[in-house]
Parts: C-alpha cells; sequence; structure tokens
C-alpha cells in the first residue's frame, strides 16, 4: 500500500501549483488519449501521435473549470474502448460522478448516465459508467456497472444494464437478462445473485452480421465473490440482447480487446476469484478469444487456461493479431513480486514474460500500435513502446511524462483524427 500512497501523495502535492489543461488540440493530429490518475482525487488526459510521441500532456485535467461539466475530473477516470465519432476525445467519469463527455468541435458535451430527469428525480444510486460505444447514428450505448437496490427505482434509474443515449439524454434501458448465480458457499447473506454488471462494449462485424460485445463481469453485491463469466451481444438495429455464452469456469471477466486485424474477433480476459492471491485466482483465470460469425452468433474459437507456471491474467489485454496477445499478471506488494507484461501465443498457448515493472498494480491498460503495442507503467511515470515480431514481443523503449502535474499513466485508447 506504501507504494500507491506515494504515488497518490505525489500527484496532489504537485497538482495544485500547476497549470490547468486548456482544451487546446494540438495542430498535429493525436492518435491515442492517455489516462493519467493518482486513483483517488486527480486525473489528466494527455494525447499522443500515432508513433507514440507526446503531443500534449496535459489536455484536460482536475483543474480545468469548464461550465459545462457538473464537476471537475474526478480520480476515477476512463476512455471508452473504442473512438465514439471522428474528431471526438470522450471519457467516463465513474463512480458517484457517473459523466459521459464529449469534446467535439471545441466545446464539450457533459451526459448524466443515471437517467434521471425533471419527472424522475435522482434516487441516490450512482450508475458507474464502465464503457460506451457509438452506433453511428447519433445514439451511444453505454454499460452502467451500477446497481440501483431501490427496487422501486424509476426503469432509466435500475443500472446493471446497458443504455441508450439520444441527443443527450437516457432514452431506453437495455435490461442484459444476464445475472447468474453464485456458489451458495459464498453469498453475502441471502443475496446470491451474481449481478450482470457490463464491462466493455465492443463493435464486432462478420460479413453483413453486426454485432455489440458485452462482457460481463458477473459479480457479488458486496463484489467479493463473482459467477461464472458470460458474454452477451446488442444487435444494433434492434437492440436485441442475445442469449449469455457463459465462460465455463472463469471468474471476474472484466478486460477485452479486438483482433486489429480482423473485426470478427475479440479476446476477452477473465481474472479469476476476487481478492485472491495469484495461485488463487489461477485456476478460473484465462483468456478466451470469441468470433462472430456471418448469422451474427458469438462462438469461443481459441482459449487459454494458464498452468501453474504460468503468470495469471489479471488486466490490460491487448489484441495483437489472431494468434497473439498481451496481457498483465499482476504482482502483489505483500510477497513483493512486480507486475509482468506477458506475450501470449493462443494458438500454442506459450505465455512469455517479456517485461517486470518495478512493483505491483503499476502496468495499466495499453493499446495496439503500429509494430507492437504501447504500455502505461504507472511506476515509471512512463509508456512502454513495446515491439512485436512473428516470435517474439520486447520492451524497446519507452515515453516519459516528467511534468508539473506527476499524475502516473494508467490507460491508453485510440483516437479517430
Amino acid at each position: 500500500m506504501l507504494a500507491i500512497a506515494s504515488l497518490v501523495l505525489a500527484g496532489c502535492a504537485s497538482r495544485a501549483s500547476c497549470p490547468a489543461g486548456d482544451l487546446a488540440l494540438p495542430p498535429q493530429a493525436p492518435a491515442f488519449v492517455v489516462v493519467r490518475s493518482d486513483q483517488a482525487t486527480s486525473a489528466a488526459l494527455a494525447l499522443l501521435a500515432a508513433d507514440g510521441t507526446l503531443i500534449d500532456l496535459d489536455f484536460i485535467d482536475s483543474g480545468t473549470r469548464v461550465s459545462s461539466l457538473v464537476t471537475s475530473l474526478s480520480g476515477d477516470v476512463v476512455v471508452p474502448s473504442t473512438p465514439l465519432g471522428d474528431r471526438t476525445i470522450a471519457w467516463l467519469d465513474r463512480f458517484n460522478v457517473d459523466q459521459l463527455a464529449l469534446f467535439a468541435d471545441g466545446a464539450i458535451t457533459a451526459i448524466d448516465t443515471r437517467g434521471e430527469s425533471a419527472t424522475s428525480p435522482h434516487t441516490g444510486f450512482s450508475a458507474n459508467p464502465y464503457d460506451a460505444v457509438s452506433l453511428g447514428d447519433g445514439r451511444i450505448l453505454v454499460a452502467r456497472y451500477g446497481l440501483n437496490h431501490d427496487a422501486s427505482a424509476p426503469e432509466l434509474q435500475r443500472g446493471n444494464d446497458v443504455i441508450v443515449i439520444e441527443r443527450g439524454l437516457v432514452t431506453r434501458r437495455i435490461d442484459l437478462r444476464a445475472d447468474g448465480v453464485l456458489d451458495a458457499a459464498r453469498c453475502a447473506g441471502t443475496d446470491c445473485t451474481a449481478y450482470a454488471r457490463p464491462s466493455v462494449l465492443l463493435p464486432l462485424a462478420s460479413g453483413g452480421a453486426h454485432a455489440i460485445l458485452v462482457v460481463l463481469d458477473r459479480l457479488s453485491r458486496d463484489f467479493m465473490a463473482a459467477g461464472t463469466g458470460a458474454l452477451v451481444t446488442i444487435d444494433p438495429a434492434t437492440l436485441a440482447v442475445s442469449s449469455p455464452l457463459a465462460l465455463e469456469g472463469l471468474e471476474n471477466c472484466y478486460y477485452a480487446s479486438r483482433d486489429p486485424s480482423d473485426t470478427s474477433r475479440a479476446s476477452v480476459l477473465c481474472s479469476g476469484r476476487p481478492f485472491s492471491t495469484e495461485d488463487g485466482r489461477r485456476s478460473s483465470s484465462g483468456i478466451v478469444e470469441v468470433t462472430l460469425d456471418a448469422s451474427g452468433a458469438l462462438s469461443v474459437t481459441q482459449r487459454f487456461d494458464p498452468g501453474p507456471a504460468d503468470a495469471a491474467p489479471f488486466n490490460g489485454i491487448i489484441g495483437i493479431d489472431r494468434a497473439r496477445v498481451l496481457y498483465v499478471a499482476a504482482g502483489s506488494l505483500v510477497t513483493g513480486v512486480p507486475d509482468r507484461l506477458v506475450d501470449l501465443d493462443l494458438a500454442t498457448g506459450t505465455a512469455s514474460i517479456v517485461y517486470r515493472a518495478a512493483t505491483a498494480f503499476v502496468l495499466g491498460e495499453g493499446v495496439a500500435a503500429t509494430g507492437g503495442a504501447l504500455v502505461p507503467d504507472a511506476a515509471a511515470n512512463a509508456i512502454l513502446r513495446v515491439a512485436v515480431d512473428p516470435t517474439r514481443a520486447s520492451v524497446t523503449g519507452s515515453i516519459a511524462l516528467d511534468d508539473c502535474i506527476g499524475l502516473p499513466p494508467r490507460q491508453i485508447r485510440p483516437l479517430r483524427f
């Protein structure tokens, strides 16, 4: 915990004396956005060029004041998995802020994802929006991880769902009907529900078929236990939801990445039993490749179950091509094991460690880039350049983020400019 605390304190100590991000797009078109955060109170967004070069260390941050935002950035900010439009920078401010923000044409539009209205006032729950995807016709889908425990809450304020946003308002709730059941031995009290808790939305296409892949975390009410991981798809034309595809033996399915060379494929990472050691998580962790066929059906086409000597997947999965992914194996602050970046050949099940961080819980969610990937390393306050060839992956350098605010990088996502 000391390592995390020091990062938090470093970010907070320097933030107050730094000029705020000015929301000015640089002359060079950005290709990636970096979330920098102390994971407590402060965040900032940086912009990278297509080759990974830094072009703006602080586009917007927690010191930036914009009248259209209800609040400045909190420390719990993420960027959607896929761009929400051309020349658009979007972010989700999650727990207890519940905003989707869109920056386009020099202005910010902030959207409340809780579903409240003049006739349906806020009931006090946090929508906790986790991901968003554009349907390409002005509508946006948002995955709401939060669950409203008030059984009498209005329909649009239920949570544990995907919502439709049109013209800046929540207009519809898509009930995924994908809750699972917990093992009775791991129930909290009498609630044995593994709530769907959608975490990732990814558009897939195969021939004439299109679908939004929805990854379900399926956690208990208190987040301490997980049910069997599962996936559903949403038809972007009808908004119909498929029957859940269970990922038997896998739990805490929380991350996913598309194959950059094939729009019909994605890889889903399940980190295993929550709040357990790496050895305790290994048997219920893994990575599956899923494929959408021309009829719109989803199936598992490859699967990796880590063996006793393999580093257990935890987060940060990056699709490289059909047979390759990178993923992060979490370390431990107790035992001193650091985070590791792992190169996985899904076809052979061969997993090789290519990088060891300085400590645990510092490697974040990276992105595929030309020739390899970019991976955030909070401990180094830098972005790793990872080269991937047909036989191996290697870290070839890094991009330092040394500046006034001192917020470490946590996530990198693509932009379309």
